[in-house]
């Protein structure tokens, strides 16, 4: 049985909620798991180091200096700063694809926005993981300036990539949800018909709010 074709109308602003919502929330979500990563990562390697240095005469207080030169207080305005970014990144992209979607009369908008946002952000995220990771073992093994631009080269390029990618599969993921949205809604609406021609008498309303949706 093939499946019913969403209404041109719908099908649009599926798309369009997808690709700009996924691109607006893959950029958000990128930044501060990138980040996060990224601070993990700094603050593992100090650990390692230490421990490795450890009772070492000469090399102990040699690396406790290298270490203490690396001024902190630029990296805690950039985090401050991107983490506010993102938040607004998220939120836009949310409102965004829940106002297209409301506007086509697609139902349960907000439901669909947060599912298809996590479903799709998630391999970003994992994929964004394993770079940071690169990310940190270079930038450390470069020093405290080396650390800095090269997390900021692979930001900008993993945020790229985030948007092109969430603008690429966001339509085709908003579009799916959609569409199964509402082979489900008429499923419902069908065995609610159904259950009427048999039983003679219309169920309690109460009772078909779940069927129906």
């Amino acid at each position: 049985m093939p499946r019913p074709a969403l209404p041109p109308h719908v099908r649009r602003a599926a798309r369009d909620a997808g690709g700009w919502g996924l691109s607006l929330v893959s950029v958000g979500v990128n930044v501060v798991v990138l980040l996060s990563a990224v601070a993990t990562g700094v603050a593992f390697a100090r650990w390692a180091l230490r421990s490795l240095v450890a009772g070492s005469d000469g090399v102990e207080e040699a690396v406790d200096e290298w270490l203490a030169s690396i001024d902190p207080t630029p990296w805690i305005v950039t985090v401050a700063i991107a983490l506010l970014l993102s938040a607004g990144l998220v939120a836009l992209g949310a409102a965004t694809s829940v106002r297209v979607l409301r506007r086509a009369g697609v139902p349960r908008a907000r439901e669909i926005t947060w599912w298809c946002c996590g479903v799709g952000t998630l391999v970003q995220a994992a994929i964004t993981i394993v770079g940071s990771g690169v990310t940190t073992l270079v930038g450390l093994l470069t020093g405290g300036l080396g650390l800095g631009i090269v997390v900021a080269i692979s930001l900008v390029l993993s945020t790229a990539v985030s948007a092109i990618a969430g603008y690429v599969a966001g339509p085709r993921l908003w579009a799916w949800r959609v569409r199964r949205d509402g082979e489900r809604a008429m499923i419902g609406a069908r065995s609610l018909a159904e259950r009427v021609d048999v039983g003679g008498e219309r169920p309690s309303p109460g009772a078909d709010v779940g069927d129906a949706r």
